[in-house]
């Protein structure tokens, strides 16, 4: 199973720069990225907003990555059988190559 982000997310985008508040739907998304935010802005080199945006990006997918595991029994029972892995990976919307993240 892969989850695929991709550079420059509108959604990551506005959650880095709303911090997460917003209301109603588009809020729901906002506060569910808001955790990968966080780890970005822990671990980022740079406060540049650019930057921001995309480590949040790779903190979203491993996260997700995560919480597959997590909230679904039957996901959880085929990965720790052996009979399904989870990828991370990210797709370049400049030049469409994607990335498969380490697992780590």
């Amino acid at each position: 199973m892969m989850v695929l982000g991709h550079s420059r997310c509108g959604a990551v985008t506005a959650a880095v720069g709303t911090e997460g508040k917003s209301e109603g739907n588009i809020g729901t998304i906002l506060e569910t990225i808001s955790p990968a935010v966080t780890l970005a802005r822990n671990e980022a080199k740079s406060k540049e907003k650019a930057v921001l945006v995309e480590a949040a990006i790779d903190q979203n997918i491993k996260l997700v990555c995560k919480s597959l595991i997590t909230q679904s029994e039957v996901i959880k029972h085929l990965a720790h059988g052996g009979k399904l892995k989870i990828v991370g990976a990210k797709y370049d919307l400049d030049d469409g190559k994607v990335t498969l993240f380490d697992g780590k």
